[in-house]
């Protein structure tokens, strides 16, 4: 059991645990929150030394200034990076996962929609990286195994996805019509 200590009432605060336990399920591990950093394993505190980085311009920006666009975060790669310029795995995949580029605020005054309201593919970042196929979040989860050696015993427990995550349902239930005929024929 992997022990944890994230420091309450930040901002980060909530999203790490959040991602962190995303990850736990994803590398099979058992993880628990502790109240004494003493007792943790994994600190999680900026103003901590011996905590994992973190973040706080992403936070800030994402969730107080609600900033969703992709290119808000990612430069060259799709990949946020800290300061430093090294890859921020956590809120990489905290982004990913919830989806936060599909977000905003007036979707009538913005050409990232179709007529439907679907956010448009040509917007994504996965279209400007061209990385639609690639596994950003687990590529992120085994980058943050390597970083801690407490967790490098879980770089290869990757759980398989079972999930697709899409919104052309309209092709999904065209392929019925489109089978089927040929299934008759």
């Amino acid at each position: 059991m992997i022990k944890i200590f994230v420091k309450k009432d930040q901002i980060y605060s909530n999203p790490i645990e959040y991602i962190l336990s995303v990850f736990s399920r994803n590398k099979a591990l058992a993880v628990c929150y502790v109240d004494d950093k003493a007792q943790s394993q994994i600190i999680v505190d900026h103003t901590d030394s011996n905590s994992i980085k973190i973040n706080l311009e992403f936070f800030d920006k994402l969730i107080n200034k609600q900033l969703y666009n992709f290119q808000n975060y990612f430069d060259e790669k799709p990949y946020i990076k800290f300061q430093d310029g090294s890859i921020d795995c956590l809120s990489t995949a905290f982004y990913l996962i919830n989806s936060f580029q599909e977000y905003r605020e007036d979707k009538a005054s913005d050409d990232s929609y179709d007529k439907f309201g679907r956010f448009k593919y040509s917007k994504s970042l996965q279209s400007k990286f061209y990385c639609m196929d690639d596994n950003i979040v687990q590529k992120c989860f085994n980058i943050f195994c390597s970083e801690y050696p407490v967790l490098e015993a879980a770089i290869n427990n990757d759980l398989p996805s079972r999930v697709m995550l899409t919104h052309d349902i309209d092709k999904m239930h065209d392929s019925f019509n489109q089978d089927g005929m040929w299934a008759l024929r």
